[in-house]
């Protein structure tokens, strides 16, 4: 019972440090300052994208903030997407499994190719954004987060389809990508919308 208190503690205090949990139950040990911003800024809003060019380490700060969020919420969910079903098993989801395998909680995480689980409805998982079903029906009164990796090439309707699913529970938005297009949501995350949200711009010539 007195571990499972100190556990209990622990997993209170990264709740709101992302980047805490990644030094001590991720193993990592150096983030970029960006990356840092970015986790940490998810912690504290609903809505945070960044934009950038190649090799920045986008798919690893959205492997870190999806294990600190299923970590950290009990009974929470995490639903990665990006433009096809390719995308989200060998770009996203290897850098998940990698965090995980270093992960000092690994022996209570089952992991698939693109799902990690604690128990049944305490998940994360990857689907593909070819149509906007694949995003319905995950809810949790703890909180689910949705990370759109590539951003720029999901179509509005995924977005649509994302911000109703987060409609009335607690929840957050993580969207990585690169500038590819004048048009569509991604686009007008850093125009129209930007009061909405918190934005990160990171050239690739600062990684």
């Amino acid at each position: 019972m007195e571990d499972q208190q100190e556990l209990i503690e622990a997993l209170g205090f990264y709740y709101d440090h992302p980047v805490a949990l990644g030094h001590d139950l991720l193993g990592i040990e150096k983030f970029e300052s960006y990356q840092a911003e970015i986790l940490q800024s998810l912690a504290l809003v609903n809505n945070v994208a960044c934009r950038s060019g190649h090799g920045i380490g986008k798919s690893f700060t959205a492997a870190v903030a999806a294990c600190w969020y299923l970590i950290t919420r009990p009974y929470s969910k995490v639903v990665t997407t990006a433009p096809t079903f390719r995308q989200v098993r060998s770009v996203l989801w290897p850098e998940i499994h990698a965090r995980i395998r270093k992960a000092v909680v690994n022996g209570q995480i089952d992991m698939l190719s693109t799902q990690m689980r604690i128990e049944r409805d305490w998940f994360a998982i990857g689907v593909s954004s070819d149509d906007p079903v694949n995003i319905q029906g995950y809810h949790s009164p703890t909180g689910v987060l949705f990370i759109v990796d590539d951003g720029a090439g999901v179509g509005d309707e995924i977005y649509e389809a994302i911000e109703g699913a987060l409609t009335g529970i607690e929840g957050k938005l993580l969207v990585l990508g690169n500038p590819a297009s004048p048009t569509g949501k991604f686009y007008r995350i850093f125009t129209s919308e930007q009061r909405f949200w918190k934005t990160f711009h990171v050239s690739s010539v600062d990684s």
